[in-house]
């Protein structure tokens, strides 16, 4: 189904674990007000990101994916920098 939209292309090889992210909270602590850039990360991510890699032993790469009308380049880059 075609809908007149351009559809960013997701590279889901094998080796990457791809999840879906409905909003950027979802990666953090519920209870940390801090900004992105300091927050906490959610241990139920954490525990979901251990989950995906048990059974891999490669090089892995991790792929969040966001609905892009939801997306915030500036929120972005602040979690991209928290995450490494």
């Amino acid at each position: 189904m075609e809908t007149g939209k351009k559809e960013e292309k997701v590279d889901l090889r094998e080796g990457n674990i791809s999840l879906l992210v409905q909003s950027y909270d979802y990666l953090f602590s519920d209870f940390d007000p801090r900004d992105y850039s300091q927050k906490i990360l959610s241990e139920d991510f954490i525990e979901e990101c251990k989950r995906a890699v048990r059974e891999k032993e490669d090089k892995i790469e991790l792929i969040l994916l966001h609905p892009k009308d939801k997306r915030n380049v500036k929120d972005e880059i602040k979690i991209k920098k928290r995450l490494k």
